[in-house]
């Protein structure tokens, strides 16, 4: 029983962070961490989240409010990538089925560019091990030199606003 537990929980784990890349154009910027991909491969148009990261939220189906920086922030990433070719390194699916991907366009990597710039939080628990230590170099830099977000005395985390201003 306990291998069969052992069996399951590799097959799970190798399944969501398995690595597939593709290429595609992003047609739509919700927010900073959300964006809906063409894939010309499958003729697909998929919504994808940045892996590891979590950006201020902007008014949705389920949030009543904009959360500062984050009309600020989609509308960065939206000049940079509308319209753009990228890069995506796929992981699998979050839990509202949105494509889970390190996103690249022009040799950056978006991903590291958000908390570099101090336009997102670090999620930990959704981040592949390989790449936990650069994020957190990256989010701790923008973080000492108060960048963004990180200039806010006031700030609160993506999570922190969705459970104060969610939709119900």
């Amino acid at each position: 029983m306990n291998y069969l537990k052992c069996l399951l929980l590799v097959l799970l784990t190798s399944t969501l962070y398995s690595q597939v890349e593709r290429v595609g154009v992003v047609m739509a910027v919700h927010d900073g961490d959300s964006y809906a991909i063409f894939f010309p491969d499958d003729s697909s148009r998929i919504w994808v989240r940045v892996i590891g990261i979590d950006c201020p939220e902007v008014i949705s189906n389920h949030i009543t409010e904009n959360q500062p920086w984050g009309v600020e922030i989609g509308t960065k990433v939206r000049e940079l990538l509308k319209g753009q070719p990228i890069i995506a390194i796929t992981y699998g699916y979050d839990k509202y089925g949105r494509l889970l991907a390190r996103i690249f366009h022009n040799s950056i990597e978006i991903n590291d560019w958000l908390l570099a710039s101090g336009y997102g939080v670090y999620l930990t628990s959704e981040t592949p091990l390989k790449l936990r230590r650069h994020y957190q170099y990256s989010r701790s830099k923008a973080r000492k030199d108060r960048l963004a977000i990180w200039g806010d005395p006031h700030m609160m985390t993506p999570y922190q606003w969705r459970v104060r201003h969610w939709r119900h």
